[in-house]
Order: C-alpha cells, then sequence, then structure tokens
C-alpha cells in the first residue's frame, strides 16, 4: 500500500509518517520493478563471483536449467551458486568449511559440537521475476518468483519500491501461491487434511493381503522403493472419481510422480508412510 510507512514495514505496525501517492502510476510502478529485477539479477551475478559482459558469466548463465513443472509452467531456473576462487596460501584443510571437514575419529560422536544453524551460510534471495499483476491506488499487487526468501526480504522489498517512486509504501500481506512443482491447486486446506473411508478401506485390505509367494517376493525386490510407493499409493487411489477433492494420499501420489519424474532437482527426502510389505 502506498502512502504510508510503519515502524516494521508492516501494516500492523505503528504509522510513522503518510506522504503523497497520486502521483504513481501504473507505467511508473513497471518501470521501478524492471529497474529493481534487473539490479536484483545484477546482485546475483556479482555474489556467484562473475564479472557482468564477460565470458565466463555468460558460461555460467546458459548453463542452468529450466524444467518445465506441472501443467507445462516452466519451472524456475537453478540458482547462481557463489564461486569463491582458492587461495594458494592457505592449507588444503583451510580451504573447505569445517562443515565439510572430515571429522577426527579420535573424538567421542557425542562429544563433537555441533554447528549453529545461525552460523551456516546463507545464501541471498535470488529473483527471477517481479511483475504488478493488480494496480488499484493505493493498493498494489505484485508477484515475485523467488527463491531462498524470507519475511524481512518481502519487507525491504515493498519500502524500496515506494522509496524509488518517491513515496512511502507498506506490507499489507504474503500470499505463497507456488512452491517449488506444488501450485495453489494441489495445496491442502486444514480441512482437507483427512482421509476418507474408501482410501481407508483400501489401505486396511492392502495390509491384510496374505504375504507373497517366492516369486512375487524376487520381483518386488528389484523393484524400486519409490515405484513400489508409487504402486501403492496408486492402488490406494484407485478407487476414487477424477474429480474427486485432493486429500492426503492423492498430493502423495502426486509428489511421488513429480519426484521420479524430476530427480536432478534437490535430494530425495523419504516420505514417512506405511506401505504394505
Amino acid at each position: 500500500m502506498f502512502g504510508k510507512a510503519s515502524s516494521d514495514g508492516l501494516a500492523t505496525g505503528s504509522i510513522l509518517c503518510q506522504t503523497p501517492w497520486r502521483h504513481v502510476t501504473r507505467p511508473k510502478l513497471d518501470r521501478a520493478l524492471a529497474a529493481l529485477e534487473f539490479k536484483a539479477r545484477k546482485a546475483a551475478v556479482l555474489h556467484a563471483g562473475l564479472v557482468p559482459n564477460t565470458q565466463k558469466a555468460f558460461k555460467a548463465l546458459s548453463q542452468r536449467r529450466i524444467e518445465e513443472g506441472i501443467g507445462g509452467v516452466p519451472r524456475s531456473p537453478d540458482p547462481l551458486r557463489p564461486i569463491v576462487e582458492p587461495l594458494e596460501s592457505l592449507p588444503p584443510e583451510q580451504l573447505a568449511p569445517y562443515w565439510d571437514r572430515a571429522t577426527d575419529s579420535r573424538i567421542p560422536e557425542s562429544l563433537r559440537a555441533k554447528p549453529d544453524p545461525s552460523s551456516l551460510p546463507q545464501l541471498p534471495p535470488s529473483i527471477n521475476t517481479l511483475r504488478c499483476v493488480d494496480f488499484s491506488p493505493p493498493f498494489f499487487t505484485v508477484e515475485i518468483q523467488v527463491i531462498h526468501e524470507n519475511e524481512q526480504f518481502f519487507v525491504d522489498l515493498v519500502a524500496n519500491i515506494g522509496a524509488y517512486l518517491r513515496s512511502a509504501s507498506l506490507l499489507s500481506k504474503v500470499r505463497r501461491i507456488r512452491h517449488g512443482c506444488i501450485r495453489l491447486q494441489e495445496s491442502l486446506l486444514l480441512k482437507q487434511c483427512t482421509v476418507p473411508l474408501p482410501l481407508y478401506e483400501n489401505f486396511v485390505e492392502l495390509r491384510l493381503r496374505p504375504s507373497p509367494s517366492e516369486p512375487e517376493v524376487a520381483a518386488k525386490e528389484e523393484e524400486t522403493d519409490e515405484a513400489h510407493q508409487e504402486s501403492v499409493l496408486s492402488k490406494i487411489t484407485s478407487s476414487l472419481p477424477q474429480d474427486c477433492v485432493p486429500n492426503i494420499f492423492t498430493n502423495l501420489l502426486q509428489c511421488t510422480r513429480l519426484h521420479r519424474a524430476q530427480p536432478r532437482y534437490g535430494t530425495a527426502v523419504p516420505i514417512p508412510i506405511l506401505l504394505p510389505v
């Protein structure tokens, strides 16, 4: 919202000052967002240790992958990782961070100090897209595609938008409409985190099945855990209609299929779910 500035940058904070906002138009806001997006991308290149308009920066940017997500919507490209040139004056054991160094086997595991999570390196927010989707002054809605974000980042971003337009602005609310591959349509409300009765009956039926024979056991051993989990979830949700209300089992099946279709993104995280044996 334009025209006001609060103590914490939020609409719930105490108002510090009021500024004029009627001179702000949609073209001016679009130019401000384009300028902020350009500065954010340039800062990401500099943070990665690259010099803009060089061959090294061109190769690093051209190697980023852009793959399709749900419904053919392109996913965010891989962020630029910081590139640190090693110093020849330092010994090899000091070049690696302490969380990557080999632990001393003489020290028991229970006595080893665990690093503070706040002391671990944090990647800065990386902006891919920044655009205005609704402009009804003094209120405006900005859609941003970003990774490694936090609440303070959004507060500072909205404050910079107001300062760029020679006004003041504060953050009214933030709504996440997509997280990785999962969009708003696939997310579950708290009232939807239930298990319907047909799914529960299918699950109990799979649990009560007799133990498989030796050929089936050999075939099951060759099957990977992810494929077995997907087959079990498919059997559980097979009795549901196509236009059913999303639930826990349907979302688990969708996440499993997405994880198998795009194995290169991130590390496989096992989902705690009871499977029939």
